[in-house]
C-alpha cells in the first residue's frame, strides 16, 4: 500500500516497503516504474499525459491517424490551455519511454 500524503505544494504518494512476500515482484517492478515515471509530476501534468494516453490508445483501436502532429492538434482542441510544444513534448516523452504502446497492448 502507497503511503499517501499532503502539503502546501498538493498530495504526495510514496512507495512503503510491502513485506508482503505474495506481493509479487513483477507487479511491485511495474509499480515502481510507474512511480518512477509519474511520481513527480503535478496534476496539471498528469492531466497532459493521460488525455495524450486516453487518445492515442482510442485513435489506434479504431485505426486513426495518431501520429505526434496529429494528435497534438487534437489534444490542443480538448485541452487549449497547454501549448502544442508542450503536448509534442510529453507525446514524445510517453513514445520513448514505451507508455504510448502499453496502452494499447
Amino acid at each position: 500500500m502507497p503511503k499517501v500524503s499532503s502539503d502546501s505544494m498538493g498530495y504526495s504518494i510514496k512507495p512503503k516497503n510491502c513485506s508482503d512476500k505474495s506481493f509479487s515482484i513483477s507487479i511491485k517492478d511495474k509499480l515502481d516504474e510507474l512511480i518512477r515515471l509519474f511520481g513527480n509530476k503535478t496534476a496539471r501534468d498528469l492531466e497532459l499525459s493521460t488525455t495524450i494516453v486516453y487518445l492515442y490508445s482510442n485513435y489506434k483501436k479504431n485505426s486513426w491517424d495518431n501520429d505526434c502532429d496529429t494528435l497534438s492538434k487534437d489534444v490542443y482542441e480538448i485541452k487549449p490551455h497547454f501549448t502544442l510544444e508542450d503536448i509534442k513534448f510529453e507525446y514524445s516523452t510517453l513514445e520513448e519511454s514505451g507508455i504510448l504502446e502499453l496502452s494499447v497492448a
